[in-house]
Protein backbone atom coordinates (compact mmCIF):
# COMPACT_ATOMS: atom_id res chain seq x y z
CA UNK A 1 0.00 0.00 0.00
CA UNK A 2 3.00 2.20 1.32
CA UNK A 3 4.41 1.77 -2.46
CA UNK A 4 0.72 2.80 -3.91
CA UNK A 5 0.40 5.58 -2.27
CA UNK A 6 3.84 6.97 -2.88
CA UNK A 7 2.89 6.68 -6.95
CA UNK A 8 0.22 8.44 -5.89
CA UNK A 9 1.42 11.86 -5.14
CA UNK A 10 2.76 12.08 -8.60
CA UNK A 11 6.02 12.65 -10.40
CA UNK A 12 7.65 15.25 -8.09
CA UNK A 13 6.07 14.64 -4.65
CA UNK A 14 7.79 16.93 -1.44
CA UNK A 15 9.75 15.55 1.22
CA UNK A 16 7.25 16.25 3.76
CA UNK A 17 4.85 14.35 1.52
CA UNK A 18 7.03 11.33 1.42
CA UNK A 19 7.75 11.88 5.01
CA UNK A 20 4.00 11.91 5.89
CA UNK A 21 2.98 8.49 4.45
CA UNK A 22 5.91 6.80 5.57
CA UNK A 23 4.68 8.30 9.19
CA UNK A 24 1.34 7.03 8.79
CA UNK A 25 1.70 4.15 7.51
CA UNK A 26 4.90 2.09 7.76
CA UNK A 27 4.65 0.15 11.35
CA UNK A 28 6.41 -3.08 12.18
CA UNK A 29 5.06 -5.99 13.89
CA UNK A 30 6.75 -9.32 15.16
CA UNK A 31 4.03 -12.61 14.87
CA UNK A 32 4.67 -15.73 15.50
CA UNK A 33 4.76 -18.38 12.76
CA UNK A 34 1.15 -19.77 13.86
CA UNK A 35 -0.11 -15.96 13.02
CA UNK A 36 1.92 -15.62 10.10
CA UNK A 37 0.13 -18.75 9.00
CA UNK A 38 -3.32 -17.41 9.96
CA UNK A 39 -3.00 -13.96 7.73
CA UNK A 40 -1.57 -16.57 5.01
CA UNK A 41 -4.70 -18.35 5.13
CA UNK A 42 -7.28 -15.40 4.68
CA UNK A 43 -5.10 -14.36 1.85
CA UNK A 44 -3.83 -11.58 4.16
CA UNK A 45 0.16 -11.90 4.20
CA UNK A 46 0.66 -8.91 1.33
CA UNK A 47 -2.55 -7.37 1.24
CA UNK A 48 -4.95 -5.17 2.92
CA UNK A 49 -9.00 -6.87 3.94
CA UNK A 50 -11.87 -5.12 1.75
CA UNK A 51 -12.95 -3.50 4.72
CA UNK A 52 -9.81 -1.58 4.69
CA UNK A 53 -11.23 0.09 1.52
CA UNK A 54 -14.60 0.21 2.41
CA UNK A 55 -15.20 3.50 4.11
CA UNK A 56 -18.42 2.88 5.82
CA UNK A 57 -16.20 0.37 7.30
CA UNK A 58 -15.14 0.59 10.88
CA UNK A 59 -11.41 -0.25 9.61
CA UNK A 60 -11.13 1.73 6.73
CA UNK A 61 -7.86 3.00 6.03
CA UNK A 62 -6.68 1.22 9.53
CA UNK A 63 -3.16 0.19 9.13
CA UNK A 64 -3.84 -2.53 11.64
CA UNK A 65 -7.06 -3.73 9.76
CA UNK A 66 -5.68 -7.27 8.69
CA UNK A 67 -4.40 -8.31 11.89
CA UNK A 68 -7.88 -7.39 13.71
CA UNK A 69 -9.80 -9.38 10.94
CA UNK A 70 -7.90 -12.54 11.98
CA UNK A 71 -7.98 -11.75 15.40
CA UNK A 72 -4.38 -11.15 15.60
CA UNK A 73 -3.75 -8.88 18.90
CA UNK A 74 -0.50 -6.68 18.62
CA UNK A 75 0.56 -5.71 21.53
CA UNK A 76 2.60 -2.10 21.43
CA UNK A 77 5.83 -2.47 23.62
Amino acid sequence: MITQYLIELGRSPSIDSIKAIIDKYLHFATITKEEDKVLNAHGLKKKMPEEYYDRSSELYSDVFARYKIVGIDLVKS
